[in-house]
């Protein structure tokens, strides 16, 4: 081969590899902005397939059930939406919240889309909310204040407190019945506070918490106010509204106390409130039936932290940075409202706690600043520090993982805490990323919030190059077949993703069902256009070099 000849050709190859190592660099990076999530939900006892893929951010769901039913929602923007979802009553239901405008898809256990609603609302005073099968909207106008004066703590303390006239505009979602609710006269905790020392304002106080609690379950909405007795909150009352009929019931809770800002749930979503003065804490039920007393303990004193804190005008903030949040806390001086009004100086923590009740155990999740649980009841109680994040498995056992990867599981009723072998983790579901399977295991509790319909949990076990699934805690387990995933499990049936198809396992034999999981075509195709692209460019450029070879 003469020098020339070997000139050109070697020209030529290294053109086409410095193309080739661009353009694959940029197939890479585009292609790893797409995903697909799959997870397994139940919809009135049938298990529905939620495939979701996104791409920066933009985000496609489609659902599909064993009988091939199939439903696609147009494409939601994750950057211009707030978006939630919930089932309730077998339906599931997705809302999508942007500021002034509400969007709600409504789809049954037969993948039928039987309701989509778009409404405009005044942010500025109207406040949206989905609960049971309504999409409400919930508006207080300020009719009235009363001022007064009160010494405490050597200082003079003025406080303003609200009453609100309450509009509450209902709109059902399977019927489009709609009807408006009107409550008058409500008063809340006050708006604000004075703080006068020696003759000079010393600070001005603002509520942490809303100064009207208003909370939902199913088709009914409760608001919660106190009722001043002289200079002190004497009791509350609840108003509980029944979105169905628009009836409005009044219930009152006589307890002298605070009312906590921990408000339980338990699995269903049914709320508790809590209140507790220097000698007693009880529990009563949303609708204002009393559910139990505790006893004052070290941990059930954890559920006195008071609904009504102020904080002044301009607190000051320290940034407390973990691995997983940045965490404001409040630190000068706080005041509490309740039966007394009390000036404090110790922290307040401004991030919202979780709270649940499960069997007749409360469960508290804090941040302060890293996320730990506190799980008692009146006779037992466990403080579980360093943890990363916490799933309630079923009505007897909390998973909880921890910072160092560790999983252990509690057993309701039981004590201590019981570590599960290494090669556990947590999933609620499938990644499918380029051509590669992942479980999904979020490590992160504060960043949970996507997914956005994630699947109940399960427990893998790696073993020996294999996963196994945790069927009984803490060592009964189903060798998984290697290249299976398992998606999820219902009524004892496990769902297996493999190569883009979908199996049911039951037993030990494997029935493949029909769900299209859709591919990342885009990719693969681009790779081809590409490929097209540098090969013509590269006999493009042979043909120039030899032609003007020829020429000279």
């Amino acid at each position: 081969m003469s020098e020339k000849r070997a000139s050109r050709v070697l020209t030529i190859i290294l053109i086409v590899l410095i193309l080739s190592e661009f353009c694959n660099g940029i197939l890479v990076k585009t292609s790893s902005m797409k995903n697909i999530f799959i997870s397994l939900i139940v919809l009135d006892g049938k298990p529905i397939m939620v495939i979701q893929t996104s791409k920066a951010d933009f985000l496609n769901i489609t659902l599909e059930d064993v009988n091939r039913n199939r439903i696609t929602l147009p494409t939601i923007s994750l950057n211009e939406s707030n978006v939630l979802t919930y089932t309730y009553d077998g339906y599931l239901v997705i809302e999508m919240r942007a500021q002034g405008s509400l969007t709600v898809y409504v789809i049954d256990s037969s993948l039928t889309l039987i309701s989509n609603i778009k409404l405009n609302y005044n942010y500025s005073v109207q406040y949206p909310l989905l609960t049971g099968d309504y999409i409400v909207l919930i508006s207080k106008k300020l009719v009235g204040v009363i001022s007064r004066n009160m010494t405490t703590n050597g200082s003079l303390l003025e406080e303003n407190i609200p009453i609100y006239n309450i509009s509450i505009s209902v709109t059902n979602f399977i019927n489009k019945y709609e009807k408006n609710i009107s409550i008058n006269d409500v008063i809340g905790y006050p708006l604000n506070l004075t703080l006068i020392k020696d003759h000079i304002i010393t600070g001005s106080f603002f509520p942490l918490n809303e100064v009207l609690p208003i909370f939902t379950y199913k088709n009914w909405i409760y608001i919660v106010y106190p009722i001043y007795s002289n200079s002190t909150i004497g009791e509350y009352e609840i108003e509980a509204v029944n979105l169905n009929t628009g009836s409005i019931s009044s219930t009152e809770i006589k307890f002298r106390g605070y009312m906590s800002g921990y408000i339980p749930s338990n699995l269903e979503g049914l709320r508790f409130l809590v209140f507790y003065n220097e000698s007693n804490i009880s529990v009563y039920s949303i609708n204002g039936s009393y559910m139990e007393s505790l006893e004052i303990n070290n941990y059930t004193k954890q559920l006195e932290k008071p609904y009504a804190i102020y904080t002044p005008l301009f607190p000051s903030v320290l940034l407390s940075s973990s691995l997983t949040l940045v965490n404001p806390i409040v630190v000068p001086l706080s005041i509490e409202v309740g039966p007394i009004i009390n000036i404090v100086n110790y922290s307040v923590n401004v991030l919202p706690s979780v709270a649940n009740r499960i069997s007749d155990y409360y469960l508290l999740a804090n941040f302060n600043p890293y996320l730990y649980l506190v799980l008692f009841n009146t006779t037992y109680g466990l403080n579980i520090h360093n943890v990363s994040n916490f799933y309630i498995y079923n009505k007897s056992v909390l998973l909880i993982l921890f910072y160092n990867s560790t999983i252990s599981y509690y057993q309701i009723g039981k004590r201590g805490l019981n570590r599960l072998p290494s090669g556990t983790m947590i999933s609620t579901g499938l990644v499918v990323e380029n051509n590669s399977v992942q479980y999904y295991h979020n490590p992160i509790f504060f960043y949970q919030n996507f997914p956005l319909i994630q699947g109940s949990p399960i427990i893998m076990r790696y073993n020996n190059g294999t996963y196994e699934l945790v069927i009984s805690l803490p060592n009964s387990t189903i060798y998984i077949p290697r290249g299976y995933f398992v998606v999820g499990v219902y009524n004892n049936t496990i769902v297996l993703y493999h190569k883009g198809k979908l199996y049911l396992s039951l037993g030990d034999k494997l029935h493949e069902i029909n769900f299209s999981i859709p591919r990342d075509n885009d990719s693969f195709t681009n790779y081809i256009i590409v490929y097209v692209i540098i090969l013509l460019v590269s006999i493009a450029i042979y043909i120039i070099i030899r032609e003007k070879d020829r020429i000279s």
